[in-house]
């Protein structure tokens, strides 16, 4: 009998260990929407749907901001984080000497060292959080791609910037309607700038081999850099990509969201507007790739497929999804957990921040009872 225990002991034990592999493998983290509104004032001229985000914590000044782009009046608005309030104004020109052309996105990399990215040409420019001054920075674009993408909205892509190297997403600017898979998948996804000669080079990290093998999908992915590495995540793939360090050979993890179904929907290649605005509406596909530093944990916007009953709602459904899941990972790319939110949510998906205290995820969603037009708001969510 006391045989025939420790066997029944030993058994339950392993079953207790497996069980628990299982679990973590699965994976039990979740984020839960917390009382706290942070709000920030703003004027009647700037729109409460931001062009441009960046939480910055200032280590010298033990104090925290959040940066915000209007693009229709080419300015980066500073505001105190504790407070709410704006504390600074960088108005910039388009045109002229001092001119910066229109912005379409900015990296804080310090409060001394703001990267602003004109939508055109091969430059770039760095300021500082009081614009006492501005410089001008020139760089060589490889032949065949585009400029330095930064974007912190739609398809999010952060930079990242050490010892005057400046790691940067960039598109392949052919035909992506008569390219091959073979083709496409030799087609490189960033590039490295020396800020000091304007020189850059081309890091390994190409497009995944079958990324076109079964269906051709929209080519875009959200792209982000840390000190350790980069990640990748593309609209039509549930495995992430990533160097570490950088530019080392690139890593595929499975990690599929539970809210998309493995099949894909083609992307239309015709001129008709309304087929194509339609499959970026509606069809499943995966979005941003965000890094919290504070919890060293990524999250993974996906959305899934949608039904609409009439075009009329293909506009609003483009820019505000009604339907999405936020997966967080590993800082080693495993799957911790997924939060699927429902239409009820009526969030901002395009404009999120990661803080301090978690992850915020703006209000301001037309039908939104938190809505208010003269202010950017934002709910925290918190990791358990």
């Amino acid at each position: 009998m006391k045989r025939n225990s420790h066997i029944v002991l030993i058994l339950t034990l392993l079953l207790s260990v497996y069980s628990c592999v299982d679990t973590e493998e699965k994976g039990t983290s979740t984020l839960f929407a917390t009382d706290t509104l942070k709000v920030f004032g703003l004027d009647k001229s700037t729109s409460n749907v931001s062009d441009g985000l960046q939480y910055f914590f200032d280590e010298n000044s033990v104090q925290a901001f959040l940066f915000s782009l209007s693009s229709s009046k080419n300015e980066i608005q500073v505001f105190n984080f504790q407070t709410g309030l704006l504390v600074e104004r960088l108005t910039f020109e388009a045109e002229g000497p001092a001119g910066v052309g229109s912005l379409s996105s900015f990296y804080v990399h310090r409060l001394d060292s703001v990267l602003l990215f004109p939508n055109s040409g091969n430059r770039l420019f760095i300021t500082d959080a009081k614009k006492r001054s501005i410089q001008r920075i020139d760089y060589n674009v490889p032949d065949g791609y585009g400029n330095a993408t930064v974007s912190s909205t739609f398809f999010s892509a952060r930079p990242f910037l050490k010892n005057g190297k400046l790691l940067v997403k960039t598109l392949y600017q052919g035909n992506y309607s008569t390219i091959s898979n073979d083709e496409l998948s030799v087609r490189h996804t960033s590039y490295m700038i020396d800020l000091k000669s304007g020189e850059t080079s081309l890091l390994d990290a190409t497009f995944p081999d079958d990324y076109w093998s079964d269906v051709r999908k929209h080519f875009q992915f959200s792209f982000t850099a840390t000190e350790s590495g980069m990640a990748y995540s593309f609209w039509g793939d549930h495995n992430i990509y990533f160097s570490k360090p950088v530019n080392s050979p690139v890593q595929a993890k499975p990690a599929r969201s539970e809210a998309l179904s493995t099949k894909w929907e083609a992307l239309p290649l015709g001129g008709d507007r309304i087929n194509r605005t339609k499959y970026f509406a509606t069809s499943a596909h995966y979005g941003n790739l965000i890094y919290d530093p504070y919890r060293e944990v990524y999250y993974r916007f996906s959305f899934p497929k949608v039904e609409i009953e009439n075009e009329t709602d293909l506009r609003l459904l483009a820019r505000f999804p009604t339907k999405y899941s936020i997966m967080i990972l590993s800082k080693d790319m495993i799957v911790l957990g997924e939060q699927e939110f429902s239409k009820n949510s009526k969030s901002e998906v395009s404009n999120v921040f990661v803080g301090k205290e978690g992850l915020y995820i703006s209000v301001n969603h037309p039908e939104s009872e938190e809505n208010k037009e003269d202010f950017l708001s934002f709910r925290l969510y918190k990791l358990q």
